[in-house]
């Protein structure tokens, strides 16, 4: 029997560019109203293939799909753009069906038509609130950027929130600041050049290492995270001297 007029299935809408990227600056800015480790509505043990592509393909397109047969292992990745050009992705890997490890980058931070706003529940006050102090705070000084900065000179500060009891780590890359004893460091007010994100599995071959915050600064962790993170002149120093003292 023939479909009414009425009953015929309609196609999916297809989403403009607008809409897509609209609908990817609503995840960076609410984690799409998830928790970390959760990451944009993705959990660890909890989500399978089929929902990572549904949640995340009308926006992003279908990403790239790739199995490893000797490991059993399968990877969701995919790229993305937001209006004001920060750019970003990210792999979700399952294993037994399930996700396991999460890694994420998200970069064109320090673009001066991004706001810390954008990108809420990654910045060190986001991320306090939703999960909590962390293990450790480790600080590194690196070399140069993979993206231009304000100044040719300086050093780069890397810092980064271990939380062991969720495998997971937050790496951010600071800008490049003046080589002085003593580093005021904001990190609610100095914008990272980019930040990665590593959760579940994927962490467990990372290797943390770093300054401790307690070797670097006046502060434990848990008086830094009792900071107000709400101001952003919140800030610290840091030890330079120390610092440079660690490989």
């Amino acid at each position: 029997m023939p479909l009414e007029p009425s009953e015929t299935p309609q196609p999916p809408k297809q989403l403009t560019i607008q809409e897509k990227k609209s609908i990817i600056a609503n995840y960076l800015q609410t984690n799409n109203h998830c928790s970390l480790p959760c990451f944009m509505g993705v959990e660890l043990q909890r989500s399978t293939l089929d929902h990572v592509t549904a949640l995340f393909s009308p926006s992003m397109g279908p990403g790239l799909i790739t199995r490893n047969q000797s490991t059993n292992e399968v990877v969701f990745s995919t790229t993305f753009e937001t209006e004001n050009l920060m750019l970003g992705g990210f792999g979700i890997h399952l294993r037994e069906s399930k996700t396991d490890g999460i890694d994420v980058y998200l970069g064109g931070l320090w673009r001066p038509e991004v706001s810390m706003e954008d990108w809420a529940p990654y910045t060190l006050k986001g991320v306090f609130s939703q999960m909590g102090p962390p293990s450790r705070i480790l600080f590194k000084i690196h070399g140069p950027p993979n993206e231009p900065s304000e100044s040719d000179q300086g050093m780069i500060i890397y810092y980064y929130l271990y939380y062991e009891p969720y495998d997971a780590i937050i790496a951010y890359n600071g800008r490049k600041t003046d080589d002085v004893p003593q580093f005021h460091f904001c990190p609610m007010q100095q914008k990272p050049e980019f930040i990665g994100i590593s959760i579940g599995s994927y962490t467990k071959d990372i290797s943390v290492t770093g300054a401790d915050l307690e070797k670097v600064s006046k502060f434990t962790v848990k008086e830094f995270y009792n900071l107000d993170w709400s101001k952003p002149d919140t800030c610290i120093d840091l030890d330079i001297t120390v610092l440079k003292s660690y490989p």
